[in-house]
């Protein structure tokens, strides 16, 4: 009898959490698309046109890269893969995509030296945004594997600097307002090394 009552309470606190979740915003799957799985060998190769568009609310391209404070173009090929992957919201006009910055192989040195100054921060966001905007970008993700405890701060003045910078751009923009989101460790250490949490929310 026991089990029986506890095995109602788990399928009833299911269902609550399913109502909830179909009761509050609009469930969310993100995905990433990696850049390099266009080059990998067949059956591997992955490309744009293999997507579906109406998988996933929010489609990631990664990774772009830094160079001078200004986010760059490493290969041309990359730019008709813009094209291509934001061309599957004429599919899904619903379907968010972003671009990402940084990733594993780039690290956390690569986002040296631009947030280590207030001018070079500026001259990097200006230069995302015009990126953003031109390839048709709904927003930016931010991949910086990993902050350090030294540089948790420069991570969270650099989310709070691009949000009010995305603000400031929607209000004189005729498009929705750029979204950003940023990958982070799910790792408790890692978390409270890395991230300040309090300051972030």
């Amino acid at each position: 009898m026991g089990a029986t009552t506890m095995d109602q309470k788990s399928l009833w606190a299911g269902v609550v959490v399913l109502l909830l979740l179909q009761g509050g915003s609009a469930y969310k799957l993100v995905c990433y698309f990696t850049n390099w799985s266009q080059d990998r060998q067949e059956p591997g190769k992955f490309t744009p046109e293999n997507i579906d568009p109406f998988l996933c609310s929010h489609l990631i391209y990664s990774f772009a890269s830094i160079e001078n404070n200004k986010v760059i173009i490493k290969d041309k090929s990359e730019v008709m893969l813009y094209q291509t992957i934001n061309s599957l919201k004429t599919k899904n006009p619903k379907l968010k995509i972003l671009l990402s910055i940084g990733g594993y192989l780039f690290g956390s040195k690569g986002f040296h030296p631009m947030v280590d100054s207030s001018t070079s921060r500026l001259e990097f966001i200006n230069s995302i945004i015009l990126f953003l905007r031109n390839h048709n970008f709904d927003g930016l993700d931010v991949s910086w594997i990993y902050p350090d405890q030294k540089e948790n701060t420069h991570f969270t003045v650099l989310i709070h600097e691009l949000a009010e910078a995305f603000q400031k751009d929607f209000t004189k923009s005729t498009k929705e307002r750029l979204l950003l989101t940023a990958g982070v460790s799910a790792g408790r250490q890692m978390i409270d090394n890395s991230y300040q949490v309090e300051k972030l929310a």
